[in-house]
């Protein structure tokens, strides 16, 4: 990781694991292991120091880092944009184009779909839903755990359940109440 972060961050956790021959699992842990809630967040953290390692080799300010209170509003400007382009970029660069299709696929051929997620993730799935009921496909959003263990007690055979976490690592989406 220390010898490649800008590749690592651009590689999904599956592909770390296969070049580190070893488990997601063991992955996982090991952000754990470092004070990171997740690979989502080690990603970042990655492609945070993958960019101001090619900030101190170019000339002028860098358009990279947290935003301080001695920036002008032009390096606000700039530094949100390369964030949210670098977010894009890195969000394409790790996309399994064959696991998406297979999600599509799922999705447009569910009779219902629920979806799950907590706080932000909530928000993200309300969004989502929304999106869903204008294609005129049947879904139903769950923010709170005891609900989503009802809703997915009604699942069947080709319904689809999708699980919103910032990070991948919160509970309540990732593994109910009853589980724990």
């Amino acid at each position: 990781m220390l010898a490649d972060p800008a590749g690592i961050s651009e590689s999904s956790i599956t592909a770390v694991a296969r070049k580190c021959q070893t488990s997601e699992t063991t992955v996982l842990r090991f952000c754990r292991a470092i004070g990171l809630a997740g690979y989502p967040e080690m990603r970042i953290a990655l492609a945070r120091a993958a960019q101001f390692e090619e900030a101190d080799h170019r000339d002028g300010a860098p358009v990279t880092g947290d935003i301080i209170a001695t920036d002008t509003l032009a390096d606000v400007v700039a530094k949100i944009t390369h964030a949210a382009a670098r977010a894009v970029t890195d969000t394409a660069a790790a996309v399994d184009l064959e696991v998406l299709q297979a999600a599509i696929d799922a999705i447009t051929k569910a009779q219902r779909i629920d979806i799950y997620g907590v706080g932000a993730g909530a928000l993200v799935g309300q969004h989502l839903h929304q999106k869903l009921h204008r294609i005129g496909l049947v879904s139903f959003v769950w923010s709170e755990g005891h609900l989503a263990i009802a809703s997915a007690g009604v699942l069947g055979p080709g319904d689809v359940a999708i699980g919103i976490s910032h990070t991948g690592t919160t509970l309540d989406t990732i593994e109910p109440p009853r589980y724990r």
